[in-house]
């Protein structure tokens, strides 16, 4: 049988593991040293935990995080995407996010996904110089984001994100300065801790219009036609002025009044004043 693989360039053999679970991909390294090597130094790398309530299987798998990223054979090459997903987290686990995601900076990454089962993360972990895109689902993140950075993102996208209080919320979208695409669903931000005064004004102090200033796209999941969803609706086309494209998507099994009411904002939205020229909603 002729060994064809073998042959193949490093650059090539990297690009194929990357489609691979990167614990799939290490499983390679019991064929050659090369292998290892490639396998260290991977563009992409997804973590996908699937296990619920085995806590062996997730001290293994921090193992294996921890092993892949903080070992002293790790690379400095540069990272495109770093995902990690956990169906269920034990808090007593050696669950080490903040060391794996400074490891990632040293590889200037590009791309993080976390998808952590409601973890509580301390913001000071979102400073990142390179990150130009970030998903966070179902994570809860620490009180006073003051100290978040994330100078080159363009695209955010926050799905089942729980923050402390408003201003916490505030804090994190002026951290993005340059933000063009922005999707949310269920954001849990400002109900707790202000006065229902406050959400009744809806208005954000002009730092946050500032970071809206090269706002592309804006996407809002699961729209209910609540007051707040349509304020922060006409609030992006009253700041975004290079907005283009505006998706509203209704949240699903949605009744016939409901659906009544949607209509009525499509019409609402459809005739409201916006900055930008070139914006389209769709719903």
């Amino acid at each position: 049988m002729v060994d064809r693989i073998s042959d193949l360039p490093d650059e090539l053999l990297q690009h194929i593991l990357c489609f691979l679970p990167t614990k799939l991909s290490f499983t390679t390294t019991v064929l050659s040293k090369r292998w290892t090597g490639l396998c260290y130094s991977l563009p992409v790398l997804r973590f996908e935990d699937e296990t619920i309530g085995y806590h062996d299987t997730f001290l293994r798998f921090c193992r294996m995080v921890n092993t892949i990223l903080l070992s002293s054979r790790a690379t400095n090459q540069p990272l495109k995407m770093f995902r990690v997903s956990f169906e269920d987290i034990n808090q007593n686990g050696p669950f080490n996010v903040a060391k794996w995601l400074e490891a990632t900076k040293h590889r200037s990454i590009e791309e993080v996904h976390l998808s952590l089962c409601y973890k509580t993360l301390k913001p000071n972990i979102f400073i990142f110089q390179t990150l130009v895109v970030l998903k966070l689902e179902r994570v809860i993140v620490g009180k006073n984001t003051s100290c978040v950075d994330l100078p080159s993102l363009k695209t955010l996208t926050l799905e089942y994100v729980y923050f402390k209080n408003w201003n916490d919320y505030i804090n994190f979208l002026n951290a993005c300065p340059i933000l063009e695409d922005l999707n949310v669903e269920y954001i849990n931000t400002f109900r707790e801790n202000v006065p229902e005064e406050a959400l009744k004004s809806f208005t954000l102090p002009k730092l946050v219009r500032a970071s809206l200033k090269c706002l592309r796209s804006c996407t809002i999941l699961n729209f209910d036609g609540s007051e707040n969803d349509l304020r922060f609706a006409k609030y992006i086309l009253q700041n975004a002025s290079l907005l283009q494209d505006m998706t509203i998507s209704v949240a699903v099994g949605s009744s016939d009044g409901m659906l009544l009411k949607i209509n009525q904002i499509r019409e609402e939205l459809s005739s409201y004043p916006r900055i930008s020229p070139k914006c389209k909603i769709s719903f």
